[in-house]
């Protein structure tokens, strides 16, 4: 059963000129996530194709004749529990209360957000392999409003015409600000080779220098 705790603790604190601000921590982390694609219990191995070719054509055998638990049969799934996620967050606010027909409040989080959201019974260490940033980690988030009540300048001047031009309104606004979502560089052969000698595998770019050289 999927399990999710969480933690925060708040300090706030008035401000001279009506403001008030806060500090906070907010931790969260769920257990026994369902892993997206779940289990697939009869893949081909690593390597099948390569090793299992077509005497006649030189070509691999069909993938369904390479799957050592169920041959003949395609890629058979059921559910695995066994993700986890972790968020860990800074959250800062500064808010005016309204006075004078001023309000306005400013919000901002740093964050990360980390998990094991996936599964692949090929790999050796899946924990190794897919602990990384979840697709919702947004590092930085930074919101602002404001409201502000355009001075009754007709009314105050006694003049109905500009009034119908100035009095009576409100001008407000909001702004978002934030991160992008992690990304995951794609590789492939550019011919368009089998790299892993299954349908089932999975491989990455290897970095072999800084990625940032250059920007």
């Amino acid at each position: 059963m999927t399990r999710v705790q969480n933690a925060s603790l708040m300090i706030q604190r008035s401000l001279p000129g009506g403001l008030v601000g806060e500090i906070g921590y907010v931790g969260n982390w769920g257990y026994h996530i369902n892993q997206s694609g779940g289990i697939n219990i009869n893949p081909v191995p690593f390597g099948a194709r390569f090793a299992n070719l077509d005497p006649t054509t030189g070509k691999s055998l069909n993938d369904n004749l390479l799957r050592p638990n169920f041959p003949g049969y395609g890629n058979i799934s059921r559910n695995k529990v066994d993700g986890f996620s972790n968020y860990h967050g800074l959250q800062t606010s500064l808010q005016r209360r309204y006075s004078r027909g001023l309000m306005f409040g400013m919000a901002y989080t740093f964050s990360k957000s980390l998990g094991v959201t996936s599964y692949n019974v090929l790999l050796p260490d899946n924990r190794k392999w897919f602990y990384g940033p979840n697709s919702n980690y947004r590092k930085h988030i930074f919101a602002s409003n404001f409201s502000y009540d355009i001075p009754n300048l007709g009314r105050r001047l006694n003049n109905k015409i500009l009034g119908v031009v100035t009095d009576n309104y409100t001008l407000s606004g909001i702004l978002t600000a934030q991160s992008g979502p992690p990304i995951t560089p794609s590789c492939g052969s550019s011919t368009g080779a089998d790299i892993t000698g299954s349908p089932n595998g999975t491989y990455r770019c290897l970095v072999v220098g800084d990625p940032k050289i250059n920007v």
